[in-house]
């Protein structure tokens, strides 16, 4: 997860396995859960950092992760729930 945290300093595009996409967006998907639970609060800080993780994440998404069909034509169950968990 460190080189994960920190791919957008490498030199290279690395492509990680399904599973480590599914997981950061599960960690984002606790950002997302925290906003409002502060009531009252006219600009709530979290609203930004969890839309802008969300953003991050499907800008950073590697050409061959934007699709749930491999190139083989059979799907990707993993990367099939970290996309329905974003579009959630």
């Amino acid at each position: 997860m460190y080189d994960y945290d920190h791919r957008e300093f490498a030199e290279e595009d690395i492509v990680f396995s399904s599973f480590t996409y599914f997981i950061d967006l599960g960690r984002i998907l606790g950002t997302v859960l925290e906003v409002g639970t502060e009531a009252g609060v006219p600009f709530d800080p979290g609203v930004i950092k969890a839309d802008s993780n969300l953003v991050n994440w499907a800008l950073y998404l590697p050409k061959s992760k934007k699709s749930v069909i491999r190139e083989s034509g059979s799907p990707d169950e993993i990367l099939f729930q970290a996309h329905m968990l974003f579009n959630t």
